[in-house]
């Protein structure tokens, strides 16, 4: 339940079931499916009605003798194998698709990918989604740039250190949140959240408030819970409809204050300039992005031979002069 994400989807299913007047009982698996399974037997020992579990196992076949029972099962943020069964799961492939299409809009190429353990279904298919976009851009993964097997904050944060002191990436996509955690105490540390941009899968506390802001594909623990406890109560009340699958879309969440990059081009500097959207919180309307040449941006203003003065737009006013590049 330490996970931001499990701890929000528990909180919903545990407000749909008060207003029922229902007691919710909760325990932790650590991503061990002993663990699950003795919990699982532990719980049901005690006549609970249904279970919703956000499995660690591969193998759910323990469940069926307890379904042909009567005990109702909804499964969440992973899909249940090899049988059938209710479950409620973001999009996690399709998400991470767009995440990182979003870091290579600005013409980026290398972008560094950090995440959990491949065993871990959610964790496939974010990097199936991070495959997916590169390839679609016309990109291959580059394996110097990958980091797999990473579940604790610190060892994803020495990981991006070690990767990111030495390796040339322009972005970052880590593919959970507590990743996430361990990648901006990483770009902090070796002072790179300025050049190298970064999208993380699923929010963080406090994203919204560190400098520079975290952009996130974020899912929605709190819909999950509901659909989840919702569909229980459903089938604890005699529901008898085939197992259902239901998706829960993501979102990007586009926080980051700035997308500033230059570089000198023989006499010249090309800036090009954008347009942000006016429901931007905290952000002025001029937004500059980059790198471009001139024939990409053919409108762009040319700055002469002079140093330049590059502005970004920042809180209420501007600041000049700061030397920082892209941030999606």
């Amino acid at each position: 339940m330490s996970n931001p994400f499990s701890s929000a989807v528990h909180r919903a299913v545990e407000d749909y079931a008060r207003h029922r007047d229902v007691l919710v009982l909760a325990g932790s698996l650590d991503e061990d499916p002993q663990r699950e399974r003795e919990l699982a037997r532990t719980l049901i020992d005690r006549r609970v009605d249904g279970l919703i579990i956000m499995t660690a196992s591969r193998d759910h076949r323990y469940v069926v003798p307890e379904q042909q029972t009567g005990t109702s099962f909804v499964f969440v943020d992973r899909l249940p194998s090899p049988l059938l069964a209710d479950a409620i799961v973001s999009d996690n492939r399709g998400g991470a698709r767009a995440a990182v299409q979003h870091l290579l809009r600005p013409r980026r190429r290398t972008v560094a990918y950090f995440g959990d353990d491949l065993s871990i279904p959610t964790a496939r298919q974010r990097f199936f989604g991070f495959q997916d976009a590169l390839a679609e851009t016309g990109l291959r993964p580059d394996v110097g740039l990958i980091r797999h097997g990473l579940r604790r904050t610190e060892e994803a944060r020495r990981s991006a250190v070690d990767l990111l002191a030495s390796a040339r990436a322009e972005a970052v996509f880590s593919s959970q949140n507590l990743v996430t955690i361990g990648v901006v105490a990483a770009l902090h540390e070796l002072g790179l959240q300025h050049q190298i941009a970064h999208v993380g899968f699923d929010d963080i506390p406090l994203a919204a408030v560190i400098e520079p802001g975290i952009t996130v594909m974020a899912q929605d623990p709190a819909e999950v819970g509901r659909r989840a406890a919702e569909r229980l109560f459903k089938r604890m009340h005699g529901d008898q409809s085939p197992p259902t699958i239901i998706t829960i879309p993501t979102r990007l969440l586009v926080r980051a204050r700035a997308n500033c990059h230059y570089r000198r081009r023989r006499s010249e500097q090309i800036m090009a300039v954008q347009i942000m959207p006016a429901d931007w919180p905290g952000l002025n309307k001029l937004h500059s992005v980059g790198p471009r040449s001139a024939a990409a941006c053919p409108a762009a203003p040319r700055f002469p031979s002079t140093p330049p003065r590059v502005v970004c737009g920042t809180r209420p006013a501007f600041k000049a002069g700061r030397r920082s590049a892209g941030h999606p």
